[in-house]
């Protein structure tokens, strides 16, 4: 392609200065429009070189950017209560459309636990008691009797955490919202539905417990779970449990949620009696639990079977293979992430955590 000499340019770079077309400038210098073009963007004029053709826009960007710090602050609820606002008379839709330009989004609301101001101090006062253990730590956790004997004692006072929970597991599908891509040719395959039978198909409890040298043992639980069960559970697997860690109970730590069956007379009489401790745990905080990251991984591995199961045995068969088969090094990942959700706590002062 033949070049452009350095005068055209700077004739080109006039004219845009005085308001001319490219079309206008290309016929007044012999080039062509989208050479004109190319010169203006290589000479930092793209703002003179832009379209400016079609109807101005209604809404300003800064009415735009108003009504959305109003939004964001929770002072204006919806986008239809901004209308009173802005300057001319324009749809709601076409304001969606001016948020959406200012970098606005409307997104769904998660679900997160309920928090009242007592269950935020309950979680301060966690992060304060754990603020500063680190992955090891949370591995082999230091008694919080005294800050300075524990600190004095690190090397000789070693526990490990068992960690515990339970978690619901549907046949055919889980309780949220799934995802599929799609460029809407051909009919419909089946991991692009949510298969549904009546009655809803059924679904298993189970309890669960890790440890960091890895996954501990699960039971399916039959019915919904009393008390008695639980303590029975408890008796049977927690020694299992134990045994992985390798050291003696009374150098364990036992960590369960406060759920009613957890904190009945009956557990706790039995736990107090137990030569482990069982850690003290904040209200309304799942996110706190590195298990529950192990759940949803489970309940991913399987979704990624081409077809449910058929009956409520093979589904069972399905969790024990996938659960026993969770390698050691992604729980260790699961308590190494416990600084960091300690940290992501305390930025968030005791509120809901990404986790």
């Amino acid at each position: 392609m033949r070049g452009v000499s350095e005068e055209i340019k700077r004739k080109v770079e006039r004219y845009f200065s005085a308001g001319k077309s490219a079309r206008d400038i290309g016929k007044e210098l012999k080039i062509s429009h989208t050479t004109v073009l190319r010169i203006g963007k290589n000479s930092n004029l793209e703002r003179l070189t832009c379209n400016k053709g079609g109807r101005p826009k209604k809404i300003q960007i800064r009415e735009a950017r108003h009504v959305g710090r109003l939004l964001i602050s929770n002072k204006l609820t919806t986008p239809k209560q901004g209308l009173p606002l802005l300057t001319q008379n324009v749809s709601v839709w076409t304001l969606r459309r001016a948020l959406k330009d200012a970098g606005y989004k409307a997104k769904e609301k998660k679900k997160k636990p309920a928090l009242t101001k007592k269950k935020c101090f309950s979680r301060k006062d966690f992060l304060a008691r754990h603020e500063y253990w680190t992955c090891d730590d949370w591995k082999r956790v230091i008694v919080n009797v005294n800050y300075l004997w524990a600190v004095f004692s690190f090397f000789l006072n070693f526990f490990k955490v068992i960690w515990s929970d339970e978690t619901k597991i549907n046949r055919f599908q889980s309780d949220g919202r799934s995802w599929y891509w799609s460029n809407n040719s051909g009919p419909l395959q089946p991991h692009q539905v949510k298969q549904t039978i009546k009655f809803g198909g059924g679904c298993l409890m189970m309890w669960g417990c890790i440890t960091q040298y890895g996954v501990g043992p699960i039971v399916k639980i039959d019915g919904k779970m009393k008390k008695e069960q639980y303590w029975d559970i408890l008796k049977t697997n927690l020694p299992i449990a134990m045994d992985m860690v390798r050291l003696r109970e009374n150098r364990i730590i036992f960590q369960q949620d406060n759920d009613p069956k957890h904190s009945s007379k009956l557990v706790q009489n039995w736990l107090k009696s137990q030569s482990f401790s069982t850690m003290r745990w904040p209200a309304q905080s799942p996110d706190m639990n590195p298990i529950e990251n192990l759940w949803s991984y489970l309940k991913r591995q399987l979704a990624n079977y081409p077809n449910p199961p058929k009956g409520m045995q093979e589904l069972w068969e399905r969790v024990e293979d996938e659960w026993y088969s969770i390698s050691p090094d992604f729980v260790q990942k699961l308590y190494e992430s416990m600084p960091r959700r300690l940290n992501s706590l305390k930025k968030v002062k005791g509120l809901w955590t990404d986790y």
